[in-house]
């Protein structure tokens, strides 16, 4: 495992710690749900801290992402945006990110198309390596 590897392993250990601390879990007897209002400020923490880590590194900080551009379908239902990544899909204030079947639920529509934006965003800079940090 390269170093690179090992630090995004950390990294991803940090913000499950992060989003699992700010989750609030309901019970209704027999099953376990997420309150959909504490995923978003998990999910903003998690990129909050994701940010503060970063921050030293101003070669990849330096560098903005395309923002999504968000569009209604020809089926009239949500809103989409297609990005090097896939298909986003905004419905009823949830999202769905490329390649994933299960909804990430928010606020609003507005605040589901930010943590879009915030969830590509983090997955094109997940790819990105600093200079410092090439061998």
């Amino acid at each position: 495992m390269t170093a690179i590897q090992k630090a995004r392993e950390a990294q991803i250990e940090r913000v499950s710690a992060i989003l699992m601390e700010h989750l609030e879990i309901d019970f209704d007897g027999e099953d376990a749900f997420i309150r959909a209002d504490s995923m978003e400020t998990a999910v903003i923490a998690a990129i909050a801290a994701l940010d503060a880590e970063t921050e030293g590194s101003a070669s990849i900080n330096a560098i903005a992402v395309k923002p999504l551009e968000w569009v209604v379908p020809k089926s009239g239902y949500g809103q989409e945006a297609y990005s090097i990544l896939g298909k986003y899909w905004v419905l009823h204030g949830q999202f769905w990110s490329p390649g994933c079947t299960v909804s990430k639920p928010c606020r609003d529509d507005a605040a589901a198309k930010a943590a879009a934006q915030a969830d590509f965003e983090s997955r094109i800079r997940s790819a990105l390596v600093p200079p410092e940090a090439r061998s």
